[in-house]
C-alpha cells in the first residue's frame, strides 16, 4: 500500500502536469452527478403523475363477455352486482361516490380520404365512456353539460 504522503504527491504532480484534463475530468463527473440527480428526480415526478393518472386504489370492473353460436351470453353489470360491490367491506361507505356505474357505448366508424390519388378507407372506432350525471352535478364546471 502506498504511503498517503506519496499518494498525495502523485495526485498533485498529475494535476498540475495536465490541468486541462483535470479540468475536463472535474467538468464531466459533475455533468454525470447532476445528469443521475435530474433523472432521479423525474422518475418521481413521473410515479406520482402515474398514481394520479391510475390510481391503485381504484379498480374497474368489467363484465366478461362470451358468446354461443353467434348469442351473445355475457352476464350484464345491472344494479344488482353494484349493490353487492357497494356492499363489500373494502369499499369506503362513506363516500356515496366510491362505487360508480360507467356507461359505455361502442359502435363502428369510418373515415374515408383521398392520399396521392388513391382512395383511402379506414376503420378509427367510434367509443364513447362516461358515468351518471348525478355523480358531476357538484361541479359548476361540468353541471350545464
Amino acid at each position: 500500500m502506498m504511503p498517503a504522503r506519496s499518494l498525495v504527491r502523485m495526485i498533485a504532480g498529475n494535476t498540475l502536469r495536465s490541468r486541462r484534463h483535470f479540468v475536463l475530468s472535474a467538468f464531466g463527473i459533475v455533468i454525470g452527478i447532476a445528469t443521475f440527480v435530474v433523472f432521479l428526480a423525474s422518475t418521481e415526478q413521473v410515479g406520482a403523475v402515474l398514481e394520479k393518472i391510475f390510481p391503485v386504489e381504484q379498480v374497474q370492473v368489467v363484465a366478461p363477455r362470451a358468446s354461443l353460436l353467434g348469442k351473445d351470453i355475457s352476464k350484464k353489470l345491472d344494479d344488482a352486482i353494484v349493490e353487492k360491490i357497494r356492499s363489500r367491506p373494502e369499499v369506503d361507505r362513506a363516500n356515496p361516490t366510491a362505487v360508480v356505474p360507467r356507461m359505455a357505448l361502442a359502435f363502428p366508424a369510418f373515415g374515408h380520404g383521398s392520399f396521392e390519388g388513391n382512395d383511402l378507407r379506414f376503420e378509427v372506432g367510434g367509443f364513447a365512456d362516461g358515468i351518471n350525471p348525478d355523480y358531476v352535478q357538484d361541479d359548476d364546471r361540468t353541471r350545464e353539460l
